[in-house]
């Protein structure tokens, strides 16, 4: 067995860290298309179905984290978000990288061949399917470096003639020729590498007590040390004319007796002396505090513009929008929610779409792009593969959990301070909770918006697996009620009442239904189903037994969502409700005046619609002139001017 040492122990830490969030993702040089690679892991580890139905105060439905069983590579065309598959394989695969033309991707991957040792090889990709291995060496017998190479990318020289790519035995940089895979040099302990512009010149860092940028001034040439960085996590960023780099330096700071602190600044160095000038710090002590630290720093930069995002523990995740010629800050904003991390930035080289992983640290998984062009810089979530689709569909609804902890707490008499607590019998909030267009929900909505094309699988694919299909069902009305899309939400009932065998659910999708006939003010109808909820409540279900010698009635323990006390909390919300509009003949629930059960009652003793005794409630048609939807929610009327 191979000796482990310290510097391999340290340096497989760091690659591991790499690995995840800030796994580099690079641009065609035309910019229509990304390549990147992700992780393939099993949907119930990932996201399991039932999720809707847990309490947003309960324990995350989230999966631990766990390894991967697989990996893939990806290229994802910009304007049509159209995907080709280049890679699949059950081992670790490298970042890939583009040659300067475009036509053609470098990676590596471990490979196992039945009959012989483990290798490494470097493949190169000049179509969907034809490629060829360019290098292949023997792999010893420590595998934990394999585990940082999704982390790491294979660099293509901008004048086509060289490949910088991962070593593991020793670990490092190897330098080898494009066409034919001959090695002209090597580096140990050498990582993360970046060709200047010209491709004459190689900056990469050299992993020691505090990580080092270096440069190779030819690419057979000696390292050269440039400057200490502290803790490296992305390749150095060449600026235009090859004379300088920007690169982020986080050091500890000491706190006098206290355990070290952490600074993180963003450094431009000068290649010809080393030269360090600091642009702007990224996070100091005094923003950090004492128990907060810098998880990951990620930076992309086009020439003028430049971007970044620095995850700190705690605060809010935000892509920096920095313009070094003013000297200012011109944007901060998140591509998903404020709570949700982000790293590998990339900016496509016409500089009008930014690029970036969102989520957990600990998964590699699909881009978001954002558009840098619109107004509302607009991002799109690519999902090329069901897998993908999942863990999207988990980070938001991570990010959505967030916001809805802050929730009020519900009880049987919210005006009784001594009134107990009730478990909410979904994560769907009763929209009334919120302020009219408060900042949290300007977020849900901004989440459903999001999530909702996730929903939606290509046209002629294969039917999914079951747990993905019940994943995507509880979606798809999660997503269209935040998006406040009732009529959509309403339609996405249907198949979860069909597929869910819990009288529990069954009660707690019914009250879905009262909460979005909340949101549309059809109080109406509200009432009568919290009527029959207040009917069902506390009256255990009666099911039929064999003991081995005779049937007997069994009683079934009352479930989450049937107590009376939570039909209580929902009738307590609708008088607020109908207490905020001012006069309560102009809601929509009162359709026909004449009717003064609303034209959409429901009767609690059959099931059915009083104006449709033939149908459930839940299909009953929209009458003419009513909206669907509501862009706004619950605002009052306007009272005629009193003369």
């Amino acid at each position: 067995m191979r000796r482990i040492t310290r510097s391999t122990l340290v340096l497989a830490g760091t690659l591991a860290l790499a690995g995840c969030l800030h796994a580099p993702m690079p641009w065609s040089p035309d910019g229509k298309w990304i390549a990147y690679s992700v992780e393939v892991r099993p949907v119930e580890r990932i996201l399991r179905p039932g999720w809707l139905f847990q309490a947003p105060a309960t324990p995350t439905a989230l999966a631990a984290p766990s390894p991967p069983t697989g990996f893939r590579i990806w290229a994802t065309r910009k304007d049509s978000g159209a995907s080709v598959l280049l890679e699949e394989s059950d081992r670790p695969l490298t970042a890939p990288g583009w040659s300067p033309d475009g036509r053609s991707l470098a990676f590596g991957r471990l490979v196992s061949p039945p009959d012989g040792p483990e290798t490494f090889e470097v493949v190169v990709l000049e179509g969907p399917t034809k490629r060829r291995v360019i290098s292949s060496r023997p792999v010893a017998e420590f595998h934990a470096e394999a585990s940082g190479l999704p982390g790491q990318a294979v660099a293509w020289s901008p004048d086509g003639r060289h490949l910088a790519v991962p070593q593991l035995g020793p670990l490092g940089l190897a330098i080898i020729r494009a066409d034919n895979g001959r090695q002209v040099n090597a580096i140990n302990d050498a990582f993360l590498p970046s060709w200047s512009p010209d491709g004459s010149r190689l900056a990469f860092y050299l992993r020691g007590t505090g990580d080092t940028l270096n440069c190779l001034d030819t690419p057979a040439g000696p390292p050269r040390m440039l400057v200490e960085v502290g803790q490296a996590s992305q390749a150095p960023a060449w600026t235009r004319d090859g004379l300088a780099m920007l690169v982020v330096a986080r050091k500890p700071v000491p706190r006098g007796g206290e355990p070290p602190g952490e600074q993180a600044e963003l450094l431009r160095v000068r290649v010809d002396n080393g030269l360090a000038e600091p642009i702007r710090p990224l996070a100091t002590e005094a923003v950090l505090g004492r128990d907060r630290s810098v998880e990951g720093v990620s930076i992309a930069f086009d020439g003028e513009n430049l971007f970044c995002s620095t995850i700190v523990d705690g605060g809010p995740q935000v892509v920096t929008w920095y313009r070094p010629r003013e000297n200012m800050v011109y944007k901060k904003f998140p591509i998903l929610d404020f709570s949700a991390p982000m790293g590998s930035l990339s900016v496509s080289p016409d500089g009008s779409t930014l690029a970036a992983r969102v989520g957990a640290a600990d998964r590699l998984g699909a881009p978001a792009l954002c558009d840098l062009e619109s107004h509302d810089l607009r991002s799109r979530l690519i999902a090329p593969d069901d897998g993908s689709r999942v863990e999207w569909i988990a980070t938001l609804v991570a990010s959505a959990r967030s916001i809805l902890a802050g929730l009020p707490t519900a009880s049987a008499d919210p005006k009784s301070p001594s009134s107990a607590r009730l478990e909410r019998p979904t994560l769907l909030p009763i929209l009334t909770e919120f302020e009219s267009n408060s900042e949290s929900l300007t977020r849900l909505r901004r989440i459903g918006r999001l999530g909702r094309p996730l929903c939606d699988r290509p046209a002629g694919s294969p039917s999914a697996e079951p747990a993905v299909a019940a994943v995507i069902n509880e979606a798809r009305l999660f997503f269209a009620y935040l998006a406040e899309d009732y009529s959509a939400a309403l339609k996405a009932i249907e198949p979860l009442e069909a597929s869910v065998a819990s009288p529990a659910d069954r009660m707690a999708l019914l009250s879905v239904r009262t909460q979005i006939a909340l949101a549309q003010g059809r109080f109406d109808l509200a009432g009568e189903i919290i009527e029959f909820l207040r009917s069902k409540a506390g009256k255990p279900a009666r099911r039929i037994e064999w003991d081995g010698l005779a049937y007997a009635l069994t009683g079934v323990e009352v479930a989450r969502g049937e107590s009376p006390g939570w039909a209580d909390y929902l009738a307590w919300r609708a008088s607020k409700v109908r207490d905020s509009l001012h006069d309560d003949a102009a809601a929509p629930g009162h359709l026909n005046p004449d009717n003064p059960r609303g034209q959409f009652g429901f009767d609690p003793a059959n099931g059915r619609g009083a104006a449709f005794p033939d149908r459930p409630f839940f299909d009953m048609p929209v009458a003419p002139g009513e909206a669907g939807n509501r862009q706004r929610m619950f605002q009052p009327p306007r009272r005629p001017m009193v003369r």
